[in-house]
């Protein structure tokens, strides 16, 4: 029966345990042990590259800032929605991959449609908090610094609910505890497999930052739980690299719903998947090599697709000719989302 009020992601955990406790509700035609014996059949091989990694192999210098400037999507107004592609380095999503794969793959639950597996213990209220895993603490001091070196103002709207994310907070230095995640939920998604739109709770700090691992897929926003059930396009779709940062915080996190639909194809088509055109000029303009995940998932190969216009580094040029934006499949593969968010200390009391 249709729903009044949109799910928050506690109550879609507790319901999707009770539907993958019915008969035949887990991975139609094979058994809740045979699925996690397939998805831990590299076990031996991840454990031997992950299991010596007690911390990341981080950069030095540092991420990239989540900012105005150097997000894929621009914040601001009500929506307040920054990506960053490319802001986790190639041999770091490795390593987590690894640890998910082996040491940790004993930690997820199998739920309908996904795997999940939570760190940093039950959200409450009032917050079980449980230690973080070393590679878990860096991977949320590392959004910590990121977030602050963009100064993104996470969470604040006015009294009459205008959401002023987006401004630039003069003088911050130091990561703010406030910007530093606590909590971590690690979904892991087949090939035809998503999530519903959905709102993540009070529980949390109102934002939320998710790194893609593996592989890309279409995020979708949606405007209030009736239009998702209208018929009508998201409000908003992104394509989510592998290893980007989607932060989102205001109205985009306490209003609006978001969530993956549950298909194999995601479909990319200017106008319709937000950054896609930004991502297709991208792929263009590098040549090669593609990324991997561009030469695994898009239906046309990226050097057919782009042939014409590899390498040609017209970006900003004048007079350049614009150049068409193609519309194609994008095949779903294996993918992990991790959704670093922050329980507020009150949470705890």
């Amino acid at each position: 029966s249709p729903r009044s009020l949109p799910m928050n992601i506690k109550s879609l955990i507790r319901r999707a345990k009770a539907e993958t406790a019915e008969p035949g509700s887990v991975a139609v035609g094979k058994a809740a042990s045979d699925v996690e014996g397939d998805i831990c059949k590299d076990i031996g091989a991840a454990t031997a590259v992950g299991a010596n990694v007690g911390r990341l192999e981080l950069p030095e210098a540092g991420l990239p800032a989540v900012d105005e400037l150097g997000a894929a999507v621009g914040g601001g107004g009500a929506e307040s929605v920054w990506l960053v592609e490319d802001w986790l380095p190639a041999d770091v999503e490795q390593q987590i991959l690894a640890l998910l794969r082996g040491p940790h793959c004993g930690d997820f639950v199998q739920l309908r449609g996904k795997r999940t597996a939570r760190f940093g213990g039950d959200p409450g209220p009032p917050f079980a908090q449980e230690p973080l895993a070393p590679w878990l603490q860096q991977l949320c001091l590392a959004v910590g610094s990121s977030l602050d070196a963009g100064a993104l103002r996470l969470g604040a709207e006015s009294e009459d609910g205008v959401q002023s994310a987006g401004g630039v907070l003069a003088g911050v230095s130091e990561a703010s505890p406030c910007r530093t995640p606590n909590h971590v939920l690690v979904n892991q998604y087949r090939p035809g497999e998503g999530i519903m739109p959905h709102t993540d709770g009070p529980a949390y700090d109102r934002w939320a930052a998710i790194l893609s691992l593996g592989c890309a897929a279409v995020f979708d926003f949606w405007r209030d739980h009736a239009h998702t059930t209208s018929g009508s396009p998201p409000v908003r779709s992104l394509l989510l690299p592998p290893r980007s940062l989607l932060v989102f915080t205001g109205k985009a996190y306490s209003a609006h719903l978001h969530g993956i639909s549950a298909r194999r194809v995601d479909e990319l088509e200017e106008g319709r998947v937000g950054n896609w055109s930004r991502v297709a000029d991208r792929l263009r303009r590098q040549g090669r090599p593609y990324p991997e995940w561009a030469e695994r998932q898009l239906e046309v190969p990226p050097e057919q697709l782009f042939a014409s216009g590899e390498g040609q580094g017209d970006e900003g040029q004048p007079g350049a000719a614009a150049v068409a934006v193609p519309s194609l499949g994008l095949n779903r593969a294996d993918r992990f989302s991790l959704t670093l968010r922050r329980v507020p200390p009150l949470a705890a009391a």
